[in-house]
Parts: structure tokens; sequence; C-alpha cells
């Protein structure tokens, strides 16, 4: 996750003092690890309207990765989440 944050140029973001969105955001999206799994989708989805717009991208990554897996393509199969 902090690479996929630093990938996305947001490192000045996360730490700056005067702005804590991407910071908090950040925390919100590991807080997941904590959530019962079947709660885990439904909570990332009300996490998701409240997520900062820089961070959008960063989620997309999280849910294929973790939440939901991605979708099959052609022949290839589904690749399930971690």
């Amino acid at each position: 996750m902090v690479r996929s944050i630093q990938d996305a140029g947001f490192q000045v973001a996360y730490a700056d003092p005067e702005n804590r969105e991407v910071k908090t955001g950040t925390h919100q999206l590991l807080s997941l690890a904590f959530v019962p799994v079947e709660d885990v989708e439904a909570t990332f989805d009300l996490l998701l309207e409240d997520l900062p717009d820089e961070l959008v991208d960063v989620a997309d990554k999280f849910e294929k990765t973790y939440i939901r897996g991605r979708r099959a393509r052609g022949r290839r199969r589904a690749t399930r989440p971690r």
C-alpha cells in the first residue's frame, strides 16, 4: 500500500501536516484488515464515498488486489483477491 501511495506521487501529500486527507484516507483503506470478512465489500463501498478524489486510483488497485479480484477476460481465469 505504501508503494502504491509513493508510485501515485502522494508521498508529499501523505506527509503534509496541514492537509491530512491523503493520510487519513490511506489509514482508512488499511483499516479494512480489521473488518470481519463478510462485511469487507460493503465497508469498502462506504469508504469509497468519503475517500479523497486523489486516492481513487489507489483505491481501485486496492480493490482489485485485496477486495474483489480481477475479472476474467477471454479464456483467462479470474484472479482471486489476496
